[in-house]
Parts: C-alpha cells; structure tokens; sequence
C-alpha cells in the first residue's frame, strides 16, 4: 500500500506490506490489463480482502517486448485502477538477500519503483499515477538488458534451489520466514532513495497486519 503521510521532515511516501498480497507473472498481468471487466472484478476482490498488489521492475521490463501501444496503456491504467494498494517489491533474490543481512527487515521493497508511481504535481488531490510508466518501455536495447538480467535470475534461483536440498540450515531458514509472524514483526529506521526534488531522509516502519517504510523528502 502506498500512502503520503506528514513527517518531521516534511510530507512523505509510505510503503506498506498488506497481506494477502497477490503477484501477478506477464501473461496474468496482460490478461487483467486487457480484459476492464476480468481487472475490475479482480480490483473488487482485492479491495474486498484490503490486500495489496505486488508491482516489480520485472512487471515492467516484459514490456519491453510490447509493441502495441494500447496494451502498454492498458497496463497503465490497469495498474491505476489498483492504486494506492499496490506494493512495489525487490524481485533480485540476491539483492534482497544482501539487505536481509545488512539489517533491512523491509528488504524486498523497492523505492525507486515507488518512487515513479509519485505524482508530484498533484499531492493532495491524485497523489500517485501510473501515467507513463509503461507506455515508453518498448524498446529493443531495453528487451535484450530484460533478457541478459532474466537469464542471470535464472541462474541465481537455480542456485538457490541446489543449495536449499544441501544446506539443512538454509531449509529450516525458509520455512521460518514463511511464516505469517515472520513479517508482522518487522520494525527499523534506515535510508531510501527516491525521486524527489530534495534528496531522501528517515524511513520509519511499525510492526502491524501492515509493515511500513516511509521516504520523505518532499517540499
């Protein structure tokens, strides 16, 4: 869920972790974008259930391969009819990972995808927008990066396959963290980037159904 809220600093951007949170791969994702009535029946649901959809740069990068322009809009405006109840998450297992272990116990959220769901112009009255975030994205150079980066992830998960059957530690590990309660604790203080006019400061989070962060750093 993203939300603005007021800080010491000044207005902010929320992030919040809100189960149950549904991730959608590209062929479900067009199938909504495509189909107003499939994607208002599946905005209903999710609001019914007060649950958030998870939106990655992997989302967008499938685009890449898009040529039709009305189905990059379609995506836009498919994404716009979820907002604010979308959860912009990390989906580079090693970068989160490395976040994990640095302390972060939000590390699969990621704030500059955020960041561009901002619309700064109009704060109080439409403060999030997903005009533009898909429409310019194909784009052959952006496919091949898109394909270069799907085939390391490839890789890397594979790796983590073989080392989830050997190491027992790393096993017992996992079925930690999916544990509901595993997130429902989550609580810290620490940097975030954003695309603001000034530059970011404090992100502040509190254990609740809903783990938060938040940037501000607005005017």
């Amino acid at each position: 869920m993203l939300l603005i809220v007021r800080t010491p600093e000044g207005l902010g951007l929320q992030i919040q972790h809100v189960s149950p949170m549904v991730y959608l791969d590209h062929w479900a994702f067009r199938r909504f974008s495509d189909e107003p009535a499939l994607a208002a029946r599946f905005v209903k649901a999710l609001r019914a259930r007060g649950g958030t959809l998870a939106l990655s740069w992997l989302n967008l990068g499938e685009y890449a391969n898009v040529s039709v322009t009305e189905s990059r809009r379609a995506a836009e405006s498919f994404v716009q009819s979820v907002l604010p109840a979308i959860f912009c998450i990390q989906v580079e297992p090693f970068a989160v990972d490395q976040r994990a272990r640095a302390g972060d116990h939000l590390p699969h959220a990621d704030e500059a995808l955020a960041s561009m769901l901002l619309n700064i112009n109009e704060l109080d009255d439409k403060p999030f927008t997903a005009a533009d975030l898909f429409e310019p994205l194909y784009d052959t150079g952006l496919a091949q990066t898109k394909d270069r980066l799907a085939a390391t992830t490839q890789g890397r998960l594979e790796y983590l396959r073989q080392e989830y059957h050997r190491d027992h530690a790393l096993a017992e590990a996992v079925k930690r963290a999916e544990h509901p309660d595993a997130l429902a604790k989550t609580t810290r203080t620490g940097q975030s980037p954003a695309r603001w006019p000034r530059p970011s400061s404090p992100i502040s989070r509190e254990p609740s159904r809903s783990t938060t962060r938040s940037t501000s750093s607005m005017p």
